[in-house]
């Protein structure tokens, strides 16, 4: 059922917990997805580890292996099956983005949920690998931590659309990032361009030109 279905995990190795929420991660769709290929994908180009180029270099790879379709998924991220299988049935019907939950559940490091997350729209996605390289993939402008999810969902948003589906994931308990600290440059460089994408959202001609130009 699952045969054109490729999990794609951004990953490069860093702290031991990291470790071990990629290893429930694999298990996790080795239950969900048996069969499907799960590539562990890593741009060597960047010195700091780059989440963006990361997962487009992981769907590239699916796409020329001939895989339809990509679930991409962070390596601290679990996703209900349900709304997983009701994403993938979708995605063979639709050219656009799949978000497989509508909660976003915050763990602490027993497992127990700490937070409800509002409104999160990365960390698991499901997409015809087509569509992901027809917007041109995550912006790997973002350097370091965070806002490149929120920018890819606001491309495909604009121009492909996107579908919910009622579920949710868990986020996995693990050291903050290094570029994650307030006031680093990374991350007032990422706030700026996430803003830009925040005030394109919806303008398909916007969208694409903060999306062409690495402009902060």
């Amino acid at each position: 059922m699952y045969d054109e279905v490729a999990i794609v995990v951004p990953w490069r190795r860093s702290a031991p917990e990291r470790s071990d929420n990629l290893c429930r991660v694999v298990d996790h769709f080795a239950r969900t997805l048996p069969g499907c290929p799960l590539y562990l994908s890593d741009d060597p180009g960047y010195a700091v580890f780059n989440r963006s180029a990361s997962r487009n270099r992981g769907v590239r790879a699916a796409h020329a292996h001939g895989f339809a379709t990509a679930v991409v998924c962070d390596a601290d991220i679990l996703i209900e099956p349900e709304a997983l299988y009701a994403a993938l049935a979708c995605c063979q019907q639709e050219h656009r983005l799949q978000l497989p939950y509508t909660r976003c559940l915050l763990c602490d490091s027993s497992g127990r949920t700490l937070y409800e997350y509002p409104d999160s729209v990365g960390g698991a996605w499901v997409i015809p690998c087509a569509a992901y390289l027809r917007v041109w993939g995550c912006d790997p402008h973002f350097l370091g931590w965070g806002y490149e999810d929120t920018a890819f969902w606001r491309v495909c948003d604009t121009l492909l659309g996107t579908r919910r589906h009622e579920g949710s994931v868990r986020h996995l308990w693990h050291p903050p990032c290094a570029t994650q600290q307030p006031g680093r440059p990374e991350m007032e460089r990422a706030l700026r361009r996430g803003q830009r994408y925040a005030d394109a959202h919806g303008d398909p001609e916007a969208i694409r030109c903060v999306r062409s130009t690495a402009e902060p």
